[in-house]
């Protein structure tokens, strides 16, 4: 017999944490030319799209050539704007298995 009777199995619990908009929004307003707010909310596709487009764009921008790749960076920026708290309540469904709030 055990010295502890009341002793139960251990279970592995996983903390997932949730995205927050607010700090998606943030990451945006900050980082957002370099894609981190797409690395936040696990789009990492995207988030090297931006951080490529970003980086050339700003390091040809003297030779005016740059805008070519900062124009459309700059509307996505501006679609991610308004998109934003629905791709966090996505990212955050994804996490839960599909469960929506």
């Amino acid at each position: 017999m055990s010295d502890y009777p009341d002793r139960r199995p251990v279970q592995n619990v996983v903390v997932r944490s949730a995205k927050e908009t607010w700090l998606a929004y943030l990451l945006w307003f900050l980082l957002g030319t370099f894609g981190v707010h797409k690395f936040y909310l696990r789009q990492n596709g995207t988030g090297f799209l931006y951080l490529a487009l970003g980086l050339i764009g700003g390091a040809t921008a003297w030779f005016l050539v740059g805008f070519i790749f900062l124009v459309p960076l700059w509307v996505m920026m501006v679609i991610d704007l308004f998109t934003m708290p629905g791709r966090v309540r996505s990212v955050n469904a994804r996490m839960l298995g599909g469960h929506t709030f």
